[in-house]
């Protein structure tokens, strides 16, 4: 956020936002700040104030979450709607792991996205993380998924299956000798896979995937670099979320 601010009464405003973010959190305070703090620069479009707004909130719904899970603090939601077909839940003791990707072609930046939910369809973990330099989107993929492998073998996670609805990786495992340059990525998710035990790697359509692909985008569309690992389903996902868990087989 700091990019949008000029030095007027800066250092006040932000201990205030910090306070709020470690523990006494009030979204009226919080979002009073950050008004106060693009005032006091004229050149501050509209659009400038929602955005540093929403990063605002959805940074500490994050923090929140990680460290109060029942704590909710945001009601935006993605723009998104599912469609036939849609996310289906795992069966018996199964957990899902959808992967998305995202990958900007001018600057080469990159986001990873997962999620896990089980039978029940309800939301376990999620993570994002942001590349600061990938080749190609078909490395950019790679990498994604390379995160969410290493993340549920590093969390001794089992029985998971992973979707990715990107081609690219669909050709990466189903063509390795076309991309010998990317040998060593393969075989290193391939490794963590087997640390895993029982899992399965499947490519399923964009509608089946869509939560994860749109926690992939958020890393893209604001620039967040930051990476985490959360519990539970960010409010801002929560309709599609709730609506997949519905209406899903």
């Amino acid at each position: 956020m700091q990019e949008c601010f000029q030095n007027n009464n800066i250092n006040f405003r932000f201990q205030n936002l910090q306070a709020t973010m470690v523990g006494s959190y009030n979204n009226e305070i919080y979002l009073y700040d950050i008004k106060i703090l693009c005032k006091g620069e004229p050149n501050i479009s509209k659009e400038c104030f929602v955005d540093c707004a929403k990063k605002a909130l959805e940074d500490a719904e994050i923090w929140l979450s990680v460290n109060d899970p029942q704590i909710v603090t945001s009601s935006w939601q993605p723009n998104v709607q599912p469609s036939n077909p849609q996310w289906r839940k795992p069966q018996g003791d199964l957990i899902k792991c959808n992967v998305g990707m995202a990958w900007d072609n001018s600057s080469s930046f990159s986001g990873a996205g997962w999620i896990t939910r089980n039978s029940q369809g309800s939301p376990l973990q999620l993570s994002r993380r942001g590349y600061p330099s990938s080749a190609s989107k078909q490395e950019a993929d790679l990498q994604s998924l390379y995160w969410a492998a290493e993340s549920m073998s590093n969390m001794g996670q089992s029985n998971i299956i992973f979707e990715t609805s990107s081609h690219e990786v669909r050709e990466a495992f189903l063509k390795p000798h076309l991309f010998p340059d990317l040998g060593l990525l393969i075989q290193g998710i391939l490794h963590l896979l087997s640390l895993i035990g029982s899992w399965s790697l499947e490519h399923v359509s964009a509608p089946r995937n869509i939560v994860a692909q749109a926690i992939a985008d958020s890393v893209i569309q604001g620039s967040r670099s930051h990476s985490y690992i959360s519990i539970g389903g960010l409010a801002w996902l929560r309709f599609i979320l709730d609506q997949e868990m519905r209406n899903s087989t």
